[in-house]
């Protein structure tokens, strides 16, 4: 049997790590969903209360490139609500075009890859007693799970360098 260097099995581990952590393409990405409110008597289970990280709350973004978290609290008589929505980066954008050959109107759909920068930020404040919302957006394959999102991605970037450095 065939035994491979610690440091070329460390390197062969990263890589593996580094692909499912790869920045997600133009065609889409797979996030994590869960409805504030259900829409359908069937949704009730997914629900963001009832959010556990599952395959369930997995879906695929065709017209996306990002992951959303959106934290949201709420101010009840007695306490402070926290709510987290997932779902994928709204960046379809739909317009008509006219084309004057042919004198008709026509759909046009674009993904707007530069409408959201990946991190955190503290949406508008709109009033609301708690404060305004926090979004944060993410850009490889279901990275807004509970795990504050980029956090990951830095704790990885700084686990990997110092690997790198050891092997040097």
């Amino acid at each position: 049997m065939y035994s491979l260097k610690p440091s070329l099995e460390i390197i062969i581990l990263c890589i593996s790590i580094l692909s499912h952590t790869s920045p997600a393409h133009a065609e889409g990405v797979s996030c994590f969903k869960c409805l504030m409110t259900p829409t359908d008597p069937d949704d009730t289970d997914m629900l963001c209360s009832h959010f556990d990280g599952s395959a369930k709350f997995q879906v695929f973004c065709p017209s996306s490139t990002l992951c959303m978290k959106r934290t949201i609290e709420y101010k009840s008589k007695t306490s402070i609500v926290t709510t987290v929505q997932r779902d994928c980066a709204p960046q379809k954008y739909n317009s008509r075009i006219y084309n004057d050959v042919d004198k008709q109107w026509y759909d046009k759909q674009e993904i707007i890859t530069s409408a959201y920068d990946e991190g955190c930020f503290i949406g508008e404040h709109r009033g609301a007693p708690t404060g305004p919302p926090e979004y944060c957006f993410c850009g490889f394959h279901l990275c807004n799970s509970s795990v504050q999102v980029g956090t990951f991605s830095k704790m990885f970037a700084i686990v990997l360098s110092l690997l790198i450095v050891r092997l040097l």
